[in-house]
C-alpha cells in the first residue's frame, strides 16, 4: 500500500483526525505556503487546503452569489480530499466518504452511499476512529452493509480504544445505543452509565454529554 507523504505542517490533531489548519481566514501567506505543499503532493497539506476550503477560510476569486460561491468551495474540498484520499490519507478519505454520502461537492445528483463505506473502510484500515463511527451507523441502518447491531457495538467499543475525541463520541454513541435499545442491540443501562461516565471523567463537562445525547 502506498503510504501518503510525510507533511511538514505543524498542527495540532483535530476531532477529524486531520491537522488543525495553520492558517486564519485573513491570511492568504499562510494559505498559499500550505497550497504550495499540497500542489507538490503533501497528502497533509492536500486534506488541510480541503478543510480550508470546506470551513470558506480559502479565497475564491469574485463568484457572483453566496450560493455559487459555497457551491465552489465545496467542490475544491473535494477535489483536495480527493487528492489525499488516494494517497491513502485516513482523514481524507474519511471527509471524502462524509461528502458521498452527503452529495455535497462530489457533482453527483444524489449520495453514493456505497463509495462512502468503500472510503471509510478503508481509513478505518487505518485505524481512524471517526470512520469506525461511520461505519457502525451504516451497519444500524442497514445501508449497503447488512444491518447488524451487534457489529454497530463491535465498531463502536473498537473506535473508543483508539484515543481522542473520536473515542468519546464512540463511547457516546454507544452509551446511548446501550441506554435505549434497538436494532437488535438489547438495553443495558448500566453499561451505558458506565461509558458516559468515562466521558464525564475525560472531558470534564457533563454538558458535552447531555448535549450529545439529545443529538443521538
Amino acid at each position: 500500500m502506498k503510504k501518503a507523504k510525510a507533511s511538514k505542517l505543524n498542527g495540532r490533531r483535530s476531532s477529524w483526525g486531520g491537522i488543525l489548519l495553520p492558517i486564519q481566514p485573513s491570511s492568504r501567506a499562510n494559505f498559499a505556503a500550505t497550497l504550495k505543499l499540497a500542489e507538490g503532493g503533501d497528502a497533509a497539506a492536500q486534506h488541510t487546503v480541503g478543510v480550508a476550503y470546506h470551513k470558506g477560510l480559502a479565497p475564491l476569486g469574485t463568484p457572483e452569489n453566496e450560493g455559487e460561491a459555497s457551491s465552489s468551495a465545496t467542490a475544491m474540498a473535494v477535489h483536495w480530499w480527493t487528492k489525499a484520499a488516494a494517497q491513502n490519507y485516513a482523514p481524507s478519505q474519511v471527509s471524502l466518504g462524509t461528502a458521498h454520502y452527503t452529495c455535497r461537492g462530489t457533482g453527483h445528483g444524489e449520495p453514493n452511499y456505497d463509495e462512502a463505506v468503500r472510503l471509510w473502510q478503508k481509513a478505518a484500515a487505518s485505524e481512524s476512529p471517526d470512520a469506525l463511527v461511520n461505519l457502525a451507523c451504516m451497519y444500524l441502518e442497514g445501508r449497503c452493509v447488512p444491518r447488524g447491531g451487534d457489529t454497530a457495538v463491535r465498531l463502536l467499543e473498537e473506535a473508543g480504544t483508539w484515543g481522542g475525541l473520536g473515542d468519546v463520541t464512540a463511547d457516546l454513541l454507544l452509551a446511548n445505543l446501550l441506554e435505549v435499545g434497538g436494532a437488535g442491540v438489547a438495553k443495558d443501562m448500566h453499561r451505558a452509565l458506565q461509558l458516559y461516565a468515562k466521558v464525564r471523567e475525560g472531558v470534564g463537562d457533563c454538558r458535552v454529554i447531555l448535549d450529545c445525547r439529545s443529538k443521538c
